[in-house]
């Protein structure tokens, strides 16, 4: 019976932490984005799985396993039945989450977020969260029929629980609770978790009548099941987000794959695990046996498609040209707590490191980090300036902080002080529990002597509290156009150009110096010629600049 009952708790709560992390990542995408963005994109990455998997791939799969049992019905007779002869099956976790965005999308367009509002996380807020949660559960489980509940495996019951998670990471994410949580608030969480979870699998046994695990609606068992069910997955939650962050597991590189891998993995891998089950289907072995094989080949085969999947969508958007990097990702660790593996070698990287080999360790590389546009700078591109088009957009730029350091170098200084600056301010960063918000920057202003007065950093969500020469720079808003430019970061004075006559043609004037995002990373496009950099130049219109003057 308790075996029973765990078995259910992790078909019940397995999924929380993708929840969690979702709601994480939701609320800096939406402040990135905007709502009407941010949800057609979640309709897009969301949306249009589901209903492939529905229309297509979970008909297909029941036509599979049915044949295999005698069943002679053709494909086309299970794609054609809307009778409960298909199911979301996994695709239920996919549908909730686009549910959940929605409505955080569409509560953000009536009440868009505020200035940014850091809180402590206090027992007080998760036990309010926990609370919401058994009471979403009290008010729909009794009023969700057995049948309702597993039409098209909806999964009804685990939508509140997932609400709950998701809810939790939207706050946290907005309001920075996970930066620096109390040691004491977090073993709080952790025995507390512990003392619901042990609950929840030992409350059947406590069934009114001897010998049955189903817990009779409306009875007390009903309500601490409720009050449990709270308590487990937004402690629980807590403290499991702590411990990947002390234990930084985001520091292996091949953990960095199989999460950029992740989501590609789960919509395959029915397909996939299926699929091995049918292969092994003759075989005389113990079940226990099969289970085993198909697990171990399944889900690292499910990992790699997903990773391909990735490599071939951004194939596909490098080739068209529409590919916008997806600002605020965190790069993987160099090593240190919090510091990050930053884009590609810029010019010059090569000759600092003694070789012009891309595979360097990061800290090597790091070292020699050499400055994007130091070459045409100095007018050293030696490339064909033939005009070229590049993608341009204007965007307004939100006010915010950056960590940086600012210098006044010769050009040949640049590589490793560069290097030195993003290792420095990540590792200030880190040591703060405080993260970019978006990729490293650099910005040049050239002096009459020749030498280059430069400020690199990374924007973070707050004020950050510096370290020696890491300071925090406000910058204020404004409207920016946006270069995007791929190529080698010796020869981007044809783009520095185009932005240039870009500025003329639209009647608009350059506010202060221009600055570059870098946006690549050297393990995933070790090629520089594909390395992708966005030219950032705030400006005002002219008739606005003309208007200051007078």
């Amino acid at each position: 019976m308790l075996t029973s009952g765990v078995v259910e708790l992790l078909a019940a709560f397995g999924l929380a932490p993708l929840f969690l992390v979702a709601g994480l990542l939701a609320a800096g995408s939406l402040g990135r984005r905007g709502p009407g963005r941010y949800a057609a994109a979640r309709l897009l990455r969301l949306g249009l799985p589901a209903v492939f998997y529905v229309l297509l791939v979970d008909p297909m799969l029941r036509w599979w396993v049915a044949s295999g049992q005698g069943d002679d019905r053709p494909l086309l007779a299970w794609l054609t039945d809307w009778t409960g002869g298909r199911g979301l099956g996994p695709m239920w976790f996919v549908v909730a989450l686009l549910g959940f965005s929605l409505i955080y999308a569409g509560w953000r367009r009536l009440r868009p977020v505020g200035p940014s509002r850091p809180s402590e996380l206090s027992m007080s807020r998760l036990l309010t969260l926990a609370a919401g949660i058994a009471a979403l559960d009290l008010l729909t489980w009794p009023r969700v029929p057995d049948t309702v509940a597993r039409y098209w495996d909806f999964e009804w019951p685990h939508w509140q629980a997932a609400a709950g998670v998701f809810v939790l990471g939207v706050l946290a994410g907005e309001r920075r609770w996970f930066r620096a949580p109390s040691r004491l608030l977090l073993r709080v969480c952790g025995c507390l978790s512990l003392v619901a979870l042990t609950g929840l699998a030992g409350l059947p046994a406590l069934s009114v009548q001897p010998g049955n695990t189903e817990i009779p609606p409306g009875s007390w068992q009903v309500v601490i099941m409720a009050g449990l069910d709270g308590l487990t997955v937004v402690l629980a939650m807590v403290w499991l987000v702590d411990r990947l962050q002390r234990h930084q597991v985001g520091r292996s590189p091949l953990l960095a794959v199989g999460a950029r891998s992740s989501y590609g993995a789960y919509l395959v891998h029915p397909v996939v695990l299926v699929g091995l089950s049918l292969a092994l289907r003759s075989a005389t072995w113990a079940p226990e046996a099969k289970l085993v094989v198909v697990v171990a080949i399944g889900v690292p085969v499910s990992f790699l498609i997903g990773g391909l999947g990735n490599r071939l969508a951004a194939t596909v958007r490098a080739g068209s040209g529409t590919h916008r990097p997806r600002a605020g990702r965190r790069p993987a660790s160099t090593g240190g707590r919090g510091h990050a593996l930053l884009p590609g070698d810029g010019p010059g990287a090569g000759a600092a490191l003694g070789s012009g080999s891309s595979k360097s360790s990061p800290k090597k590389w790091l070292s020699g980090r050499s400055g994007p546009n130091a070459l045409w700078l100095a007018g050293c591109d030696g490339q064909d300036s033939t005009m070229t088009t590049y993608p341009i957009v204007v965007r307004e730029s939100a006010p915010h902080y950056a960590a940086t350091r600012t210098a006044t170098l010769a050009v040949t200084e640049l590589p490793g002080w560069l290097g030195q600056t993003y290792r420095q301010v990540a590792m200030s960063l880190g040591t703060h529990r405080q993260y970019p918000a978006d990729g490293p920057f650099a910005r040049y202003h050239r002096l009459p002597d020749g030498r280059f007065q430069v400020t690199a950093g990374f924007p973070v969500a707050e004020r950050p509290v510096g370290d020696g020469d890491v300071i925090a720079e406000w910058v204020p808003g404004s409207r920016v156009a946006v270069l995007q430019y791929a190529g080698d970061y010796g020869s981007m004075e044809p783009a520095y150009r185009a932005l240039s006559e870009w500025l003329s043609t639209h009647d608009a004037v350059a506010v202060g110096d221009p600055y570059e995002v870098y946006r690549s990373d050297p393990q995933s496009d070790p090629n520089p010629a594909t390395r992708r950099t966005d030219i950032v130049q705030p400006f005002v219109p002219a008739a606005s600049s003309a208007a200051d003057r007078n």
